[in-house]
């Protein structure tokens, strides 16, 4: 495998993943470096390693780099490819909701409800027992053309985002 064989984003990934370990400037090291994050030995000494590694694992240009441990090093037994969405479900920060035995990110809730990752963890965050209830604003009910719609179907119909079909609505602005 030649370096121009080697997608530039790659190139990038690499160097991004060297950068953030170790050195001390990165705005991200404390993040990396700075918790004892590395890179393995065989791909510091060696980058075609690690874009051997990454070839034959997966990488396509929409992909991140993704350690499965978050406070484990970069290595081939500790990293994959990872959607955006699968990365941010592997974060540190992360808060778990179990529900009926289902573990799940505040944003992974968030998908599968329909309701805001805001509303899901300041209700969580109060101590709320009901995370996923419909918002009481969603029981506002218009007349359009003699039908009833809430204000979130009528933002689907519309085109015009929630916030401000509800901003309208509590200004007294007709819909």
């Amino acid at each position: 495998m030649k370096d121009m064989d080697i997608p530039k984003r790659l190139k990038q990934t690499y160097s991004n993943m060297k950068y953030r370990c170790y050195n001390p400037k990165d705005k991200r090291y404390k993040y990396y470096g700075g918790k004892g994050i590395t890179v393995c030995d065989e791909w510091l000494e060696n980058r075609r390693e690690f874009f051997e590694w990454a070839i034959n694992n997966g990488y396509e240009d929409s992909l991140t780099i993704d350690r499965k441990d978050s406070n484990g090093n970069y290595s081939p037994d500790n990293c994959r490819w990872a959607t955006y969405e699968e990365q941010a479900n592997n974060r540190t920060n992360n808060v778990f909701i179990e529900v009926d035995g289902i573990t799940k990110t505040i944003p992974q809730w968030s998908k599968e409800t329909g309701l805001s990752i805001g509303l899901i963890r300041n209700r969580f965050e109060n101590g709320e027992k009901d995370l996923f209830r419909e918002p009481e604003e969603s029981l506002i009910k218009v007349k359009i053309n003699g039908e009833y719609k809430s204000l979130y179907e009528l933002s689907d119909i519309s085109g015009i985002p929630y916030s401000a079909i509800y901003q309208r609505y509590n200004s007294g602005w007709e819909i």
